[in-house]
């Protein structure tokens, strides 16, 4: 997983609570973005339209705090990565994820 976090302590002060590592208008593109990864052997494909409400809270999260909650969405093809790592066989899920504060998407949904 991956993320544009700023520190929690600036995260209320940031209008996205997000750090802007790229391009701005590839972030919002990237929020339109089709991905597809696997559950327990089951491919699971994400409709780019569908990207934003796909997003799910990182699990236990809750005891991080307030401003550590976290949401997690699929980003892009996550399916080339077993092989790459040599993880096919072993690997039944494989998922490539970026993580964001909690209600992030909704402000773009």
């Amino acid at each position: 997983l991956c993320g544009g976090l700023p520190a929690p302590e600036c995260a209320s002060s940031t209008p996205l609570a997000y750090k802007f590592s790229w391009s701005p208008a590839g972030v919002i593109s990237a929020t339109r973005n089709p991905a597809q990864f696997t559950v327990d052997g089951a491919v699971v494909r994400v409709a780019g339209e569908e990207l934003l409400r796909s997003a799910t809270p990182l699990a236990d999260s809750s005891r991080l705090g307030r401003t550590l909650r976290l949401e997690v969405l699929p980003n892009r093809d996550s399916l080339p990565y077993a092989e790459l790592y040599g993880i096919e066989a072993e690997a039944h899920s494989v998922f490539r994820g970026t993580l964001r504060y909690a209600g992030w998407s909704g402000l773009f949904a």
